[in-house]
């Protein structure tokens, strides 16, 4: 509930004695008239106050009675909202907060450990990789006998068909070694026959 407090004075001087009332008061969301206002009580030294708990917005005028002899000092206008009482709409707030857990109660977190886990093998994997599997891999990639060949193994043989080493060039089965890597593999291996057609293997 909060408290709004009002002043009158006649001719500036403070007035004390005055029987304050309600002189209009409304809703602003429909403009509907409110008939039950409430009490004002003088406080002292021209001030006088009411309390009021407002569930939207409101405005009104008081009047202060024909005491006043000045209209502008007679009638004034009060704007209440239901945000005035502070400490009340931040009680209201909190209690508004739940106090259930909400990320436990999240089922998509079940999803993203999952996913942070299998990640985390993963790269735990590949954390293991030794030298020696390396080595394997590349050798798997270029064996002779792969039914597939990588783009490097390619690679060898045309360097050695343009410009690798020919030996036993005399007979019908010659021999083009490409340049070595560190195993000395053998690139390919061309058969010419007795009317110099050459088969690649």
């Amino acid at each position: 509930m909060a408290t709004y407090k009002v002043y009158f004075a006649n001719a500036g001087a403070p007035t004390t004695g005055l029987s304050a009332t309600w002189q209009s008061m409304y809703w602003v969301s429909d403009c509907a008239s409110i008939t039950a206002t409430p009490d004002i009580i003088e406080i002292g030294g021209g001030w006088y106050k009411f309390t009021y708990v407002a569930s939207a917005d409101i405005v009104g005028v008081i009047d202060g009675t024909s005491a006043l002899t000045v209209s502008a000092d007679r009638f004034v206008p009060i704007d209440i909202g239901p945000n005035d009482n502070n400490i009340a709409y931040l009680d209201a707030s909190v209690l508004a907060i739940p106090t259930t857990t909400l990320l436990s109660a999240d089922s998509r977190l079940n999803y993203l450990d999952g996913s942070i886990s299998a990640v985390s093998s993963q790269v735990s994997g590949l954390n293991n990789i030794s030298k020696q599997d390396v080595a394997d891999a590349r050798a798997l990639a270029t064996s002779e006998t792969a039914a597939s060949k990588s783009a490097e193994e390619r690679l060898r043989k045309i360097t050695a068909r343009a410009s690798g080493d020919i030996t036993d060039s005399s007979s019908s089965s010659t021999t083009i070694e490409a340049f070595k890597d560190e195993d000395g593999t053998t690139a390919f291996t061309a058969t010419v026959d007795s009317s110099g057609n050459r088969t690649v293997t």
